[in-house]
């Protein structure tokens, strides 16, 4: 009698890992254990890459088509590489009340990204800005950064123009004082 060796059906098992900023390519997949087949495996990702961990991937579905050295073929199920949302910040903003006031404020709602966040006023404190354009930055967990900028406007400066006529004669009453703005 004859026993046929038949390997056992090909399967592939993958793992991700993310893209960590949004809009970046540093994601991963990874073909993490192939069952079955007959060993000498062929990777072949949908993105064009041969190893068994495809590397620079930007966010979206991938496969990876393993062959054994018979031949054999097994596809994997899509898998989706993923990324935060991008940072984003909306602002509101107080002016400051008279001309050359540190008054002005800027307060932001900031979301997006991942994990805690963090702002960067460069040295100014949000909460006494001068007129201007001032920069921040904003920062997540993964290093990822958003940079924006307020401005801060001021009210025009009093500019007074005095005309003075004085009096004709002494205790003379025909005098004036014109004060304009």
């Amino acid at each position: 009698s004859v026993f046929l060796y038949e390997p056992s059906n090909l399967s592939a098992y993958l793992s991700v890992v993310d893209v960590s900023c949004n809009g970046g390519n540093d994601g991963t997949a990874s073909v993490i254990t192939v069952l079955g087949g007959s060993g000498g495996y062929i990777y072949s990702w949908s993105n064009g890459q041969s190893t068994a961990i495809a590397t620079g991937l930007i966010s979206g579905n991938y496969t990876c088509t393993v062959t054994d050295v018979n031949g054999c073929t097994v596809t994997s199920a899509p898998i989706f590489v993923g990324q935060a949302p991008a940072i984003s910040s909306t602002e509101i903003i107080t002016d400051v009340s008279c001309n050359s006031g540190t008054n002005g404020t800027a307060t932001l709602t900031l979301s997006g990204g991942t994990g805690p966040l963090i702002v960067n006023w460069f040295g100014m404190d949000p909460n006494a800005l001068p007129a201007g354009i001032h920069s921040y930055s904003v920062t997540d967990l993964n290093g990822c950064t958003y940079v924006d900028d307020v401005t801060i406007n001021e009210p025009f400066e009093i500019i007074v123009i005095e005309s003075i006529t004085d009096v004709s004669c002494n205790s003379g009453t025909n005098g004036t004082a014109t004060l304009t703005l």
